[in-house]
C-alpha cells in the first residue's frame, strides 16, 4: 500500500476510534497520532514504547491483539513493505484502579509514578471482547482491502458465525501466541499453583517458554535473571494464596532469587524455572492438607490481593460473605492471630520485599501500603521484622 493511502487510512482509523496510532517502518517510528499519546512505557522513561514493550511479534497481513507487561493492549497490523501499525493502548473490560495497584506491586514500579500511572490507566478505553472483534474487523477492512469500499458495502460475517469465529480466534491467540501476559498467564499459572496441579502448570510454563522472553536489560544474562526474578515474585504470591505462610513463601523466594543471582550459566538458568515452580507447588500441597478452612483461605487470598488498598475488617468480611465478628473469631481460632494483626504483618512483609529489591523511598513505601505515617510504619515494621526500615534496608 502506498504511503499516502496508508496515512489517510491511519487518520480514518484514529479519528473514528479515538485510539492512538503508531506507524513504524522497518522497526523505526515514523509517525504517531496524536504525537503526545500517553503510554506507561513513556511515563517510565522507556524510549522504545509501544513496539519494544510488546510480548510477542506482530504478524504480517493479520491483525493481532498484543499486550505488554503493563497490561496495555494494542491492535497490531503489518501492511507490507516493512510497514507496521500499532493502535492503542486500551485495557480489558473491568480493569480497575485496584488492578493498577497490583500491577505496581507485581512489577515493583516506582511509587513516585503512582499518581501518573493511575491517571493514565483511568484515561484508557475499556473494550469488551465484542468491541475488540469489531475493531479488528474494521482494521482489516480499512487496511487489507485494496478497494475503497463505502461503509454500506462492507461485508460482515453473519450473527451465527460471529461468536464462533471470535472465540476460535481468541483461543488460538491466547494459547499459541500468549497474547495477554501478564494477566492471562498470571491467572492461569496462579490457578494451577493454588490447585497444586503440576501437570497443567508445566504445560503452561512450556507454552510460555516457547516465546522469546521480554528484554528486561541490555545484557542477555541480566535480562534472563530479571525475567526469572519476576516469575519467582508471581509464584510466591500464588503460593501464599494457596495457603503457604507468607514468611515461609518469602524465605523461599529470597533463596531462589539468591540462587538466580549467583548463577552465570545461561543454559542452567534457563532450566531453573521449572524446578522453582515445582517446589512452590509441593509446599502448597503440604499446607493444603493442614487445618485452615475454606473461609480462612479465602480471607487470606482477598487480603493478599488487596494489600495496597484501603482495607478494614468490615470490607474483608463482606468479601467472603460473613459477619465481621464471626470472621474475626474464626480467623483467630484457626490461625492464632488476630485478623488486623495478619493484615499489618502481611503489609510489612511485602514492604520489606519492596525495600530489598526496589529503590523507592521509605515514606513512599509506607504510604503505598496504607500506613498513616512514617513513624507508624517504623513502629509496626520493627515489631514484625526486628529492625527499623532503615536498618533493614542497610542489612
Amino acid at each position: 500500500m502506498e504511503e499516502n493511502r496508508l496515512s489517510q487510512r491511519a487518520r480514518l482509523f484514529h479519528y473514528t476510534t479515538r485510539l492512538p496510532v503508531f506507524w513504524y517502518h522497518e522497526g523505526a517510528l515514523i509517525a504517531a497520532l496524536p504525537e503526545d499519546a500517553s503510554l506507561t512505557g513513556t511515563l517510565l522513561g522507556e524510549e522504545n514504547a509501544p513496539l519494544g514493550t510488546l510480548r510477542a511479534k506482530p504478524a504480517e497481513s493479520s491483525v493481532l491483539t498484543l499486550e505488554n507487561a503493563y497490561a496495555e493492549r494494542f491492535f497490531c497490523l503489518g501492511v507490507g513493505d516493512g510497514h507496521l501499525l500499532v493502535c492503542g493502548p486500551y485495557c480489558s473490560e473491568g480493569f480497575s484502579q485496584g488492578d493498577v495497584l497490583r500491577l505496581i506491586r507485581s512489577l515493583r514500579l516506582p511509587l513516585d509514578k503512582r499518581e501518573h500511572l493511575t491517571e493514565h490507566y483511568a484515561s484508557l478505553p475499556r473494550f469488551s471482547e465484542m468491541n475488540v472483534y469489531y475493531i479488528t474487523t474494521f482494521l482489516e477492512k480499512t487496511f487489507l482491502d485494496e478497494a475503497d469500499l463505502p461503509a454500506g458495502q462492507v461485508e460482515l460475517p453473519s450473527d451465527e458465525d460471529l461468536a464462533q469465529r471470535f472465540y476460535q480466534n481468541a483461543y488460538r491467540n491466547r494459547m499459541s501466541m500468549f497474547q495477554h501476559p501478564p494477566y492471562f498467564f498470571e491467572q492461569e499459572i496462579t490457578r494451577q499453583i493454588i490447585a497444586g496441579d503440576k501437570e497443567h502448570a508445566m504445560q503452561l510454563l512450556s507454552e510460555l517458554n516457547r516465546l522469546t522472553r521480554a528484554t528486561l536489560a541490555d545484557h542477555p544474562l541480566r535480562s534472563l535473571k530479571n525475567s526469572l526474578i519476576a516469575s519467582v515474585t508471581l509464584f510466591t504470591r500464588a503460593a501464599i494464596t494457596g495457603g503457604v505462610p507468607s514468611d515461609e513463601a518469602f524465605t523461599m523466594s529470597d533463596s531462589f532469587i539468591q540462587t538466580i543471582e549467583k548463577q552465570n550459566d545461561l543454559h542452567l538458568l534457563s532450566s531453573i524455572e521449572e524446578a522453582i515452580i515445582l517446589r512452590f507447588i509441593d509446599r502448597v500441597e503440604r499446607y493444603r492438607r493442614q487445618r485452615y478452612s475454606s473461609l480462612v483461605r479465602r480471607t487470606v487470598a482477598f487480603i493478599d490481593e488487596h494489600l495496597s488498598e484501603p482495607l478494614d475488617t468490615r470490607m474483608i468480611a463482606a468479601s467472603v460473605f460473613v459477619h465481621e465478628d464471626y470472621l474475626s473469631k474464626r480467623f483467630r481460632q484457626e490461625t492464632g492471630e488476630a485478623l488486623h494483626a495478619y493484615l499489618l504483618r502481611r503489609r510489612v512483609e511485602e514492604a520489606a520485599h519492596f525495600m530489598r529489591y526496589g529503590n523507592d523511598s521509605i515514606p513512599a513505601i509506607a504510604a503505598f501500603y496504607r500506613f498513616s505515617s512514617q513513624s507508624h510504619f517504623t513502629s509496626v515494621f520493627k515489631r514484625y521484622m526486628g529492625y527499623t526500615p532503615r536498618q533493614y534496608r542497610n542489612l
